[in-house]
This record gives structure tokens, C-alpha cells and sequence, in this order.
């Protein structure tokens, strides 16, 4: 497939016969709102022999997040050998959610990735029908709800031809294995005839995917390694303090001795050198001579 599609499964417990192939992926669905649901696909997700790459589909009518054990069993799926992930180790969501609460949830979803050891996370989101407050001109997707039979092959050939939509995932909601079955009949033929008119165009499609997935790759390594760079000059900061931090405590040390120790009075001071000598730290002939050894080792 020339671009990466995701099956947006929308029965909850639909079975999956379908081998999916490469850059093709099922989004689960997933109710913030229903709790039940986010157990339910983590027991069905580890229960079951998952074979096909998937991602997690995030749905949320309303600005109410669950607890953050059901979140960190969202997460934990990511870490599933077949989520798909962009880059190196960057998964990847489908947000469905309302367009005031979009940054206040996507953040929470950062924010929970990244305590699990993750830089980020790539995500689209999908405004929800009814937001009056959705921008639908500005998006990173292509989301396809039409007929398949008749609208799809117009649909995904238009895709191919518009060099705005070279990079954006395509989004289609399915109900059936069946629906599946034709779409990837339909994109196989629709990407045949294409090869076949216009091969320049076509080879050019396949290699600007290619490139796209070299510059997740690249970008996903680029801010592994400032991460490190950070964590490294933090450490090295803490271990080798500047020349003013010693300055600062001299000069804290010679603080102490000057109003502290100097002005105990002498007989006090030299109680402490007997004790020291009782409690045989120190030589008994170094209180009486100044050339000899004075503490023992």
C-alpha cells in the first residue's frame, strides 16, 4: 500500500481473519467514557493471538478522563510487540474527542507516555461530528465514510494524484470483514491501474514514503539523542560543579572556622586535643613536640 490505512474497527468485538498487508493497520476503539470497555480491550488485546499491527482509536464525548490505572492500562498496550509505532519507538493514537478538550486530553496521553519512558507520541485527530468548534479545512488525515463499492476507487485515485495528501494516513471506518476484504481489493487495483498509466508517478508516490519513513526514523533518533545530551550535561553539572560553586564553599568553610571554631576559648580547644588523644586519634608526644606525627592513620 502506498499509504499507511487504518481500519477503524467500529464493533467492539469484532473478529479479526484478515491478514493484513504491509502499512495497513486496525485502530481500536476505544470509550474514555466507558470504563468497562478500556478493561475489556486490554484482556482481549493480551488474551488473544493479536498477529496484525494495530494502534489505539481514543473516543471522548465529554472532557471527563478515567482513572489513572485504566490509562496506564491504555499505555501498557503500546508496549504490545505488533502496536504500530512511527520512527523508532513512537506509538501512535487516533484521537476522537471534543475540540475544547482535544489539548487537555492529548497532553494527559503525553504526558502518561512519557512516564513510561517514551519522548512523544504521534497522533491525528478526528473532530467529532456534532463539534460546532472543529476546523475540518486544516487537517493531518484523510477519513473515508462513503461507499465502497462505488465511491472508494474515486476516492483513493484522487488521493494518489494530490500532492497535498502524499503523507496522511487514510482513515476508513469498516463493519465487517468483508468491508475490509473489498477495500484492499479495491486499493490494490486502484494502485495497479496507476502504475500501469502513469509508472514516473507511482514509483514517485512509493518513494516519497519511503523517505517519509527514513525521516520519522531520523527525527525519532535526533530527539533520542538530545534527550541523552540533556541528561548527560545535567549529570555532569551536578558531578563537576563550576569553579564558583567551590569559591562559594571556601568561603562557607572559612565562614564556620572564623565565627565558630576560632572563638571557643582555649581551654576548651585544648580539652579537645586530650580527648582526641584518649579516644586514640591522636599521639600522646604530639601535645608536648610539634615534630612528630600528630594523628594516627
Amino acid at each position: 500500500m502506498v499509504f499507511p490505512t487504518f481500519f477503524l474497527l467500529a464493533e467492539k468485538d469484532f473478529e479479526k481473519k484478515i491478514h493484513l498487508p504491509a502499512n495497513c493497520y486496525f485502530a481500536y476503539w476505544v470509550d474514555l467514557t466507558k470504563e468497562t470497555e478500556i478493561n475489556d480491550i486490554y484482556k482481549k488485546i493480551y488474551s488473544s493471538q493479536q498477529n496484525s499491527p494495530f494502534c489505539l482509536y481514543i473516543y471522548s464525548t465529554n472532557n471527563q478522563l478515567p482513572n489513572d490505572e485504566l490509562i496506564d492500562y491504555l499505555i501498557s498496550i503500546t508496549f504490545h510487540y505488533n502496536y504500530f509505532k512511527i520512527g523508532i519507538e513512537t506509538p501512535f493514537f487516533i484521537f476522537n474527542v471534543m475540540h475544547e478538550e482535544k489539548e487537555k486530553i492529548i497532553s494527559f496521553f503525553i504526558e502518561k507516555c512519557k512516564a513510561q519512558g517514551y519522548n512523544n507520541i504521534h497522533y491525528v485527530h478526528i473532530p467529532l461530528i456534532n463539534d460546532s468548534n472543529a476546523n475540518y479545512s486544516k487537517t493531518s488525515y484523510a477519513y473515508f465514510k462513503g461507499s465502497i463499492d462505488n465511491d472508494f476507487p474515486f476516492y483513493y485515485l484522487e488521493r494518489l494524484i494530490t500532492r497535498s495528501e502524499y503523507t496522511q494516513p487514510l482513515i476508513i471506518s469498516v463493519n465487517s470483514d468483508i468491508d475490509i476484504s473489498t477495500i484492499l481489493s479495491k486499493i490494490e487495483e486502484t494502485e495497479n491501474k496507476l502504475q500501469m498509466q502513469d509508472p514516473h508517478l507511482y514509483n514517485s508516490l512509493k518513494k516519497i514514503m519511503e523517505l517519509q519513513f527514513i525521516n520519522n526514523n531520523l527525527a525519532d533518533q535526533i530527539s533520542i539523542m538530545q534527550t541523552r545530551i540533556e541528561s548527560i550535561e545535567n549529570y555532569a553539572s551536578s558531578a563537576n560543579p563550576p569553579e564558583s560553586v567551590y569559591r562559594t564553599k571556601i568561603k562557607d568553610i572559612l565562614k564556620f572556622y572564623e565565627t565558630e571554631y576560632e572563638t571557643l576559648p582555649l581551654w576548651y580547644k585544648r580539652f579537645g586535643h586530650i580527648l582526641k588523644v584518649i579516644m586514640g586519634k591522636r599521639t600522646l608526644k604530639s601535645l608536648f613536640k610539634d615534630n612528630v606525627k600528630k594523628y594516627k592513620n
